[in-house]
């Protein structure tokens, strides 16, 4: 697991948002009966429930599998009668696919389901989840359908809950409490912006332009809200200074249906909508908004359409990002978590050929060189701007037969390509990246190479169209031998 341990560290942004706090009737889903703690968990996994380590996870592990049909359960300690708010944590990765599995809380059973169209990768939040009439202490997790590469649960957190009535509106409870989080960079309250009303009416405010009302769920203990398509607010950034920034913005999901607003910083505008497919209910932060080239500290947001109750907006944060040539392959890291099993993993950066030399801008351009960044794992990958540049080492495990590999890399919002060989043995494969691809930390699946003879492992740079060509870790999945099946 050392490989994606450090990619991981990521996910430290975001678990302000997503992690099981440390209080009662919290359960690590490792921890339930029915998890096996077989080191060589991915082949575990395709039994069962297998449980792996990575820090980022509560508790610093969690329950994943292959295997529809796989059960883990257990008991809720200090358990009574009643009803509960339920949320569970789980890791959700990119692709179409989705998950489905049941959990069932003392006799009450729900089907829950994540993933697929527009969701995002990493620990991800299902909440909202309401268990009545809880009748013992039995809390049992059924996998149906694993369309994911794992189905993978890291805790599950419940809260006694005194009755559903009506006292607050459905879309006012304790949403993802501390959903906010440290990550708030230049960070703007929504509900400071111009003019947004603090009557306490907010619900007859909101419908004639911005209101706030207290929730503690939120950043500072406020939101900006609106049912008035066009309503505008302004403000300005903190700390401005001229360039490109990432944003991110803080808003309420509420329903199946959703909102779009404008945000506006300088003379640029970006037309935002959340909600809907592939959005879970409770406070989301949308991440990765990128502004080029903001020539000013204004911040407008406008309302375009409220389709849910109402348009809730919390906190914007403000990323300036680096402008000098020599970080530039900083700045275009998106902080998306990249969260993936990675077997016999090889990190990039400690193969032979790269350096560490801290001038890495001028070492990449002589070779491959290896430079910090929180969004790889273990904080490092290797990247060189020199064709021909050449790393080498071992595949870890080595045996002879087939691979299937899955590489991380970076991928540049360019539209030139980079190119480079993977040999492993006497087989070579030519991997290309480039505008086709999301911009981003990304994973390329599925090379497969199905007659591996030795456990020599090269990359060699063919093609440099973008900035660097940047590669974290290389991820090798023997294939099992032909005539016996393949347990993915």
């Amino acid at each position: 697991m050392r490989g994606r341990a450090g990619g991981l560290l990521l996910l430290s942004a975001m678990l302000g948002m997503v992690a099981c706090k440390r209080e009662p009737l919290v359960i690590e889903a490792e921890n339930l009966a029915g998890v096996d703690n077989d080191v060589n968990y991915g082949v575990a996994a395709s039994r069962g429930w297998a449980a792996y380590g990575q820090r980022s996870f509560s508790g610093g592990r969690a329950a994943l599998t292959r295997r529809s049909g796989a059960t883990m359960s257990g008991h809720l300690d200090h358990f009574r009668k009643g009803s509960y708010r339920v949320e569970v944590i789980v890791l959700n990765y990119a692709g179409p696919a989705r998950n489905v599995f049941d959990l069932t809380v003392g006799g009450v059973t729900k089907k829950l389901h994540f993933g697929g169209g527009d969701s995002l990768d990493g620990l991800t939040r299902l909440g909202g989840l309401y268990f009545a009439n809880v009748r013992d202490d039995s809390v049992t997790v059924r996998a149906e359908t694993v369309g994911q590469q794992y189905l993978v649960i890291d805790c599950i957190r419940l809260r006694p809950f005194a009755s559903f009535a009506a006292a607050r509106s459905p879309w006012e409870g304790d949403v993802l409490a501390d959903a906010h989080s440290s990550e708030c960079v230049n960070c703007l309250e929504a509900e400071s912006l111009q003019p947004v009303s603090r009557d306490p009416n907010y619900g007859a405010a909101a419908r004639s332009g911005w209101a706030s009302y207290a929730e503690k769920s939120y950043s500072a203990g406020r939101a900006a809200l609106t049912s008035l398509p066009g309503a505008v607010m302004t403000g300005h950034i903190p700390n401005f200074r001229p360039g490109a920034y990432r944003v991110a913005v803080t808003v309420l999901v509420q329903g199946n249906k959703r909102n779009i607003f404008e945000l506006q910083l300088g003379n640029e505008t970006r037309r935002i909508s959340f909600g809907g497919a592939g959005f879970s209910p409770g406070v989301t932060r949308l991440k990765n908004i990128r502004f080029n080239h903001v020539d000013g500290n204004g911040v407008a947001i406008k309302a375009v359409e409220i389709d849910q109750p109402y348009l809730i907006i919390d906190a914007l944060s403000f990323q300036p990002l680096a402008s000098t040539a020599a970080e530039e392959e900083r700045s275009t890291v998106v902080s998306v978590p990249i969260v993936e099993t990675c077997m016999n993993c090889v990190e990039a950066e400690s193969l032979q050929g790269v350096t560490a030399d801290r001038d890495y801008g001028t070492a990449a351009r002589a070779g491959w060189a290896s430079y910090e960044e929180p969004s790889y794992s273990m904080n490092r990958a290797a990247f060189t701007k020199q064709i021909g540049a050449t790393m080498i080492g071992n595949i870890p495990n080595f045996q002879p037969g087939g691979y299937r590999v899955t590489i991380t890399l970076l991928n540049y919002d360019s539209p030139k390509t980079n190119s480079f060989d993977l040999s492993l043995g006497s087989s070579t494969r030519r991997i290309t990246i480039g505008p086709k691809l999301r911009p981003g930390v990304i994973r390329i699946r599925d090379v497969i190479f199905p007659n591996v003879n030795s456990p020599v492992l090269r990359v060699t740079a063919v093609e440099i169209g973008q900035p660097y060509l940047v590669i974290d870790t290389i991820s090798l999945e023997p294939l099992p031998p032909v005539g016996k099946a393949n347990p993915r």
